[in-house]
């Protein structure tokens, strides 16, 4: 059996998680008894249940499935061994679960109650990872839905709310982690938005039906423009030599789920594509395109949610546009807005653009004047391992000329060239998936910078960029001013400046 961390948390779970719905209704308990057995044998620790279960719903087996875990765990007495995930339901009108027959809501006290209760049953006095089974808010869901329909509702319980209610079980000791279940991007961004500004816990966790026959996960996407208070901050993504428009989706999905709109392009000719193929490229040339598809890319964006009809009309926020890079993109980035002019011609710098953040930014293709012209907001985000763009001088040209302000610097301790991609992800992949092995072989080398012992483990590295990254995002593109003391706090791992 394989293992993996649960998010960001310390629970270390087995890759199969035991399901259990089916026991007090299809199943016996003697049954359910011998598929735990069965299951911790084969090396699978990680069980997942519901106050809702057996199934289907009925009020003689509600709770039925906690009951017969909870007498597995007092005859084996092997609890310790288990990570146990249970749920709370979300907003129902079946009278059973909550004391008087009130109907289900994910408030403070239903959320207390439905704990104390699943404790009982369960024979155990922690559980592990506390999901709740679907939002409280209206939301259509279900075993393969394939159109989102919006559900006004004017008595939700807020989602701050129901966070403040799980931080009290959270604070007892009654519950470890906590997750979400049958969730949407737009739920799980909130839940997260709200964790991160107030204290609150964090979302460790979606368990959102996917496979082959059921594709809840993708229709959950759509709730995000009708739900949420369009239209969206854009951020155009820019990524480095021999990259691909996806190379960093740690930062750009991420970036995606706090409510902006992201767009990337490959940058033709210097793509890992052409990389692979063995073809070389022409700097002056494609640093010139580069600045040229930032242009377009945002003209079809704002062309597109201009439009009356189609899947982005709407979506865009041509008030609010951010610019970001990698390397290359780094470039790319500043020259969007300074400018850029070689022997191939000038492209003026574009107005629309209101930040920019530069990651290990190749500063050297930007010359003095045109650095200069970088006049709004910027970040500078740099590895002090970097040996492809180091800080010293890249980092430093932009930290110098950069006329922008606030013109804020991180600098990550230990973090190589690639520390700011998915390389690691490649190079653990890509055997697997049958590669060509000129692909495995660049992408071995690209690990180099990024996936070594002597520099910083790459989900650290992530985490401190993600961290830095979006809060200026936040902030400068999207306009939400908290962010800006929460960029100010320097953590561990990284140095802090900021020119205002």
């Amino acid at each position: 059996m394989k293992y993996r961390k649960l998010g960001r948390t310390d629970l270390n779970v087995s890759l199969i998680c035991l399901g259990t719905m089916t026991w007090g209704q299809q199943n016996t308990e003697a049954e359910g008894h011998e598929q735990m057995d069965y299951a911790l044998d084969q090396g699978v620790n990680f069980w997942d249940t519901a106050e809702l279960y057996s199934i289907p719903p009925m009020r003689e087996t509600q709770g039925s499935t906690e009951r017969i875990i909870g007498s597995w765990f007092k005859s084996r007495g092997k609890r310790d061994k288990v990570i146990l995930a249970s749920k709370v339901v979300g907003r129902t009108d079946n009278d059973w679960f909550r004391d008087g027959g009130a109907p289900g809501r994910l408030t403070r006290a239903h959320i207390a109650e439905a704990v104390d209760k699943s404790l009982v049953r369960l024979g155990t006095d922690y559980i592990d990872l506390y999901q709740l089974h679907w939002p409280d808010r209206p939301i259509g869901w279900g075993s393969n839905p394939t159109v989102y329909q919006h559900m006004p509702s004017n008595d939700d319980v807020p989602i701050e709310e129901t966070l403040r209610g799980l931080e009290a079980m959270v604070k007892a000791g009654k519950i470890r982690h906590i997750g979400l279940s049958n969730e949407s991007a737009w739920g799980t961004m909130t839940f997260l938005k709200h964790a991160e500004m107030q204290g609150l816990p964090r979302i460790a966790s979606v368990q959102n039906a996917y496979s082959l026959l059921n594709r809840t996960n993708e229709t959950a996407l759509a709730e995000v423009p009708v739900a949420a208070d369009g239209p969206y901050p854009l951020v155009i993504y820019s990524h480095g030599s021999g990259g691909l428009r996806y190379v960093a989706s740690f930062f750009t999905e991420l970036l995606a789920s706090h409510g902006f709109v992201v767009a990337s392009v490959d940058h033709v000719g210097n793509t890992a594509v052409e990389l692979v193929a063995g073809g070389d490229y022409d700097r002056d040339q494609v640093a010139y395109d580069r600045v040229l598809d930032v242009e377009f890319l945002i003209s079809q964006m704002l062309d597109a949610s201009a439009a009356g009809e189609g899947l982005l009309s709407g979506t865009v926020d041509p008030e609010r546009i951010g610019i970001s890079g990698h390397s290359f993109g780094g470039f790319t980035a500043l020259a969007s807005v300074g400018g850029y002019t070689n022997e191939l011609g000038a492209v003026p710098g574009d107005d629309r653009i209101d930040a920019v953040l530069a990651m290990a930014p190749a500063s050297e293709l930007n010359s003095t004047e045109e650095l200069e012209a970088v006049d709004v907001p910027t970040l500078l985000v740099s590895g002090t391992k970097d040996e492809t763009t180091p800080i010293d001088p890249d980092t430093e040209r932009a930290w110098e000329y950069v006329s922008g302000r606030p013109l804020w610097r991180v600098d990550i301790t230990d973090a190589g060239h690639q520390s700011f991609t998915d390389v690691c992800s490649y190079q653990e992949l890509l055997p697997s998936l049958g590669a060509p092995q000129l692909l495995i072989d660049a992408v071995d080398e690209y690990a180099e910078e990024g996936c070594v012992e002597e520099l910083l483990p790459i989900d650290e590295a992530h985490d401190l960029i993600n961290r830095n990254s979006v809060a200026f995002l936040l902030a400068y593109v999207a306009g939400e001013s908290d962010y800006e003391a929460f960029l100010a706090q320097e953590v561990p791992g990284e140095v802090v400046q900021v020119k205002e």
